[in-house]
């Protein structure tokens, strides 16, 4: 995210953090009527776990959270795949149908 912010012009980071530290979305979460997968770190310090995930997935009626011990904020990156693992079976693929679409 720090390489995609410096690739932006400062005006646009700015209002980018500025729209996420002041934008109050509860009421839109508390609507969504879908299941919903909440991925967290139990070592995210930029958005920590008691403030995030578990009040997140607290106002997603139809949610589940999966938190990975020991990770921080880039799961994409230090938990690939895992997280990858949670997302195929949270959108219902099937494992082999997963590792075959990996190697072909």
């Amino acid at each position: 995210m720090i390489r995609q912010c410096l690739d932006c012009s400062a005006r646009a980071t700015i209002q980018f953090f500025l729209t996420g530290f002041t934008s109050d979305l509860r009421d839109q979460l508390r609507a969504l009527d879908v299941p919903a997968l909440i991925v967290h770190g139990d070592r995210d310090i930029q958005a920590p776990l008691e403030l995030c995930g578990h009040k997140t997935a607290w106002l997603l009626q139809r949610s589940t959270l999966r938190v990975y011990e020991n990770a921080a904020h880039g799961l994409f990156l230090t938990h690939t795949d895992q997280l990858n693992a949670d997302l195929l079976a949270f959108a219902g693929v099937p494992q082999s149908r997963a590792v075959a679409g990996a190697t072909a």
